[in-house]
């Protein structure tokens, strides 16, 4: 067991997620381990892409970046981010009450064939101006429409980087080469 897979079942564990895999496939899609990754369209940094609201009211940075700065590294982003952040949400039942609770918390328990458009116009999430909110949300996950798209999301991504899905995945590569070659002989 390498490092990574240690640090994520220690957390794991701490935070009783039902299975160490699912956070797994969450930093798999969110960072892809990356503990400096940045969204190219928001705010949104680190392992589990931290925005900048959630850096100042939940950790009392001024925005994500500094809260990356301080904490750059992937052991120093797990004790120091990813653990205190979903420690409130805890425990996590199901994959869903943990992918929502760093994609779209007040999504946690939901049926998974709840829309975000619900959600936003339900909740009134952004007060007054929640179709502002609503619309920056389709900017930035434009197909991620309801609780089971994302969770598919996950899963889809975790398929190729995590549980052998990457040599599944080059053993069709090379399976297709040899027939566009001209097959078996």
């Amino acid at each position: 067991m390498s490092d990574v897979d240690v640090k994520i079942v220690e957390i794991a564990n701490r935070l009783g997620i039902a299975d160490p895999d699912w956070l797994t496939r969450l930093i798999a899609l969110e960072s892809g381990f990356n503990p400096l990754a940045k969204n190219p369209n928001s705010s949104a940094r680190g392992l589990i892409q931290i925005i900048d609201s959630t850096a100042q009211d939940v950790f009392g940075f001024p925005d994500s970046l500094s809260l990356i700065n301080k904490y750059p590294s992937f052991d120093s982003q797990m004790d120091n981010v990813v653990y205190p952040y979903l420690r409130p949400y805890a425990p996590f039942p199901s994959k869903q009450s943990l992918y929502m609770a760093v994609f779209f918390p007040v999504a946690r328990f939901v049926a998974p064939d709840t829309t975000f458009d619900a959600l936003f116009e339900q909740k009134r999430i952004g007060g007054d101006k929640w179709q502002q909110r609503l619309a920056e949300f389709h900017a930035a996950n434009g197909d991620i429409k309801t609780v089971q798209d994302y969770i598919d999301k996950v899963e889809g991504r975790a398929a190729l980087i995590v549980g052998g899905g990457l040599a599944a995945l080059l053993a069709i590569a090379a399976l297709a080469w040899v027939i566009l070659r001209g097959g078996f002989r």
